[in-house]
């Protein structure tokens, strides 16, 4: 049923065939090719014992509002592993900069949301260039539309799912994210 990735427990591969089954029962949108899904996980979590798979398995399933991805599946893996607590968000230190850099918005003179957009928008804009250009990389209005949209599209659908958790009470941007309420 398993491709032949030699070394690998059938613990494991029937644990992750269990992973995915409950992801794809789960979340409409998780399309995956089964087989590859399987042995590519498997392989990610073959040091983790079934039970751990298991834990991380239920709060995923009980927790999160989308398929995680392996990093995050990993982690909560490795939480259950140490006994540490799972609900603390997985944070990324893009995430723990953008948080600090919002924080000292009002110190670093941004009046209002739309002026720090704009003014992390520059900072990217010249971050971007000096980077292309350290490398030699052609610095067109092209080569920017390409790398700007494939990265805010990435961070757009992330912040999605920020919202959601944020809607709930949960995740890294609940605080900041959560709107204030009507009187």
């Amino acid at each position: 049923m398993f491709g032949d990735k030699k070394g690998l427990s059938a613990e494991v591969k029937f644990s992750v065939n269990s992973v995915y089954d409950a992801f794809s029962n789960k979340w409409n949108d998780f399309d995956h090719d089964k087989l590859s899904w399987i042995d590519t996980w498997s392989e990610l979590l073959s040091t983790y014992s079934i039970k751990s798979i298991n834990k991380a398995l239920e709060h995923c399933i009980n927790n999160l509002n989308r398929a995680p991805s392996a990093f995050e599946f990993r982690t909560y893996c490795q939480r259950h592993h140490n006994n540490q607590c799972m609900d603390t968000p997985i944070v990324s230190k893009q995430e723990e900069n953008a948080r600090r850099i919002i924080e000292l918005s009002k110190e670093i003179g941004c009046e209002t949301l739309s002026e720090l957009q704009d003014a992390c928008l520059i900072a990217a804009s010249i971050a971007a260039t000096k980077t292309n250009r350290e490398v030699d990389i052609e610095w067109d209005e092209n080569a920017i539309d390409i790398h700007f949209l494939s990265r805010a599209r990435m961070f757009a659908y992330e912040s999605v799912y920020w919202a959601d958790d944020a809607e709930n009470n949960k995740g890294y941007w609940a605080d900041i994210l959560k709107l204030p309420e009507l009187k």
